[in-house]
């Protein structure tokens, strides 16, 4: 998916000082703790974050294949710059339609920035971008259980409708078919 170059500029609300960027390299070491952190949250803490499985999601991540797009909420704090949060998205073509879906995979955002712009500003830039992309629908993964309520209200506020639920086998509650 192209993004025009009018959405990939960084935008920043009001005096706020959250801005929206796209993702970099130099953002590897902040994005692996804020993934560790987001695991962590809805895993447990005794579940770690493989590094081999971020590394894998990051270079893809980076490289915006597929209409991967990846954004990041950055806090300046004065000379230094420290990420508040991401997000992570892909663009596929919806089952139904010859339609472009863009789905929100990711949306982290630390517990110090919670009540920030940060999330509003990660979705907001998320939305534009795939309009001016083409998008004709925009979802929004839950996945984690995590906070439920917060996240209906916060996502209905955006606009967003809410449209079912996830659910999940674990997969360990099956024993493998013995070898014939």
């Amino acid at each position: 998916m192209e993004y025009s170059a009018r959405s990939q500029a960084r935008r920043v609300l009001g005096n706020s000082n959250i801005e929206i960027r796209k993702l970099e390299e130099r953002d590897r070491a902040e994005i692996l703790r804020l993934c560790r952190s987001a695991y962590a949250e809805i895993s447990g803490p005794d579940k770690h974050l493989k590094q081999s499985k971020f590394d894998r999601g990051f270079e893809h991540a980076l490289t915006g294949k597929n209409g991967d797009l990846s954004l990041v909420a950055s806090r300046r704090q004065g000379a230094d710059e420290h990420l508040a949060g991401f997000l992570y998205s892909i663009a596929v073509e919806d089952f139904f339609s010859e339609d472009i879906m863009v789905s929100c995979q990711a949306l982290y955002v630390q517990p110090e920035a919670r009540h920030t712009v940060a999330s509003f500003m990660l979705l907001r830039s998320l939305m534009r971008r795939a309009v001016n992309g083409g998008a004709k629908k925009i979802g929004v993964q839950v996945t984690s259980g995590f906070r439920l309520k917060q996240t209906h209200r916060f996502l209905s506020k955006m606009g967003f409708q809410y449209m079912g639920g996830t659910y999940e086998f674990s997969a360990d509650k099956v024993r493998p078919a013995k070898a014939t």
